[in-house]
């Protein structure tokens, strides 16, 4: 279970491709681990492009002072030199000290959940009929992405319109009274509730009620246990709890996506990112989502962050 000031742990990471599906989607399994290159190397990799710092501006919620716009227009500087630096048509990435404002960066806002969903869904199967076997189940799905886990939690909600308002109840009760998870199956053979369309803010403002809930404390415990395979991206950073998902669109082309909370000196924060690779692979959305990762821990600062 994370706590306000708990003392950072650095995990290193091998082999930081996911071998697990997500959503349904089967992600590819190469050998190995994916490189990942020093973020500052100069100039963009053949076939990226550079977004200028002005398209990269933040959005910023809680905040006023003039500070807070310089520190916003920093990161917004730096967020688009990292950009520059990855092969992806778009990345996004969000985040808020737990209990402070919320800052935006990147073209990348809202798209398919894909797992990530995994965690309010457990969370509801959990309220609605918690058992030894449900918990069995959260496990599978929360630290190995089990797909048939996942399918049968949403089963025990009754599937369709009954799973989806235990899901949309739970989302609300965590401050994201604006998603709605998807009921039907609208992309086969993928599962419904990993087609919903879940925002980076909606996320953070979730994941920072997640944070403090101790009704809820067992599942976000779980999101600590994700597998070693999986531990690429916001896996990487001191103290995450966290889950990813991943899947491509019609033309096979990935979206990699992550939210969780994580320790940044000794605060704890709610963070979302995605990134969609420019050759549509799953190991480069991995690498993007990786680096995104790195530059929060080396860039950001927080100086507040926690549970009341």
């Amino acid at each position: 279970m994370l706590l306000a000031g708990t003392a950072a742990t650095v995990i290193s990471v091998r082999g930081l491709a996911g071998t697990h599906t997500s959503g349904g989607a089967a992600a590819p399994a190469p050998a190995g681990s994916v490189a990942v290159p020093s973020p500052t190397a100069s100039g963009a990799p053949a076939g990226s492009s550079t977004p200028s710092a002005s398209s990269m501006m933040p959005s910023t919620s809680g905040t006023g002072s003039s500070s807070s716009a310089a520190e916003a227009a920093r990161l917004s500087a730096e967020f688009a030199r990292l950009t520059g630096t990855l092969q992806v048509r778009s990345a996004g990435l969000v985040f808020a000290p737990v209990g402070g404002p919320t800052t935006a960066l990147g073209t990348w806002t809202s798209g398919p959940a894909w797992s990530t969903v995994k965690v309010p869904l457990s969370l509801a199967a959990r309220n609605r009929a918690g058992s030894a076997a449900v918990d069995a189940l959260i496990h599978r799905a929360l630290t190995r992405s089990d797909n048939d886990a996942a399918t049968d939690l949403w089963s025990r909600l009754g599937a369709g319109r009954s799973a989806a308002a235990a899901v949309d109840e739970v989302l609300a009760a965590h401050g994201d009274g604006a998603t709605r998870t998807q009921p039907d199956q609208v992309r086969p053979p993928y599962s419904p509730f990993g087609q919903t369309v879940w925002s980076l803010t909606g996320q953070v403002t979730f994941a920072s009620a997640l944070a403090c809930s101790a009704a809820d404390a067992p599942v976000l415990e779980e999101m600590t246990q994700v597998i070693s395979s999986q531990r690429w991206g916001l896996g990487r950073l001191p103290s995450p709890a966290f889950k990813g998902g991943w899947g491509p669109d019609t033309r096979g082309r990935y979206l990699v996506r992550q939210f969780g909370v994580v320790t940044l000196d000794g605060h704890l924060v709610a963070v979302a990112l995605a990134a969609e690779p420019t050759s549509g692979s799953f190991d480069d959305g991995v690498r993007a989502a990786t680096l995104i990762s790195d530059w929060l821990e080396r860039t950001v600062h927080p100086t507040t962050g926690g549970c009341p």
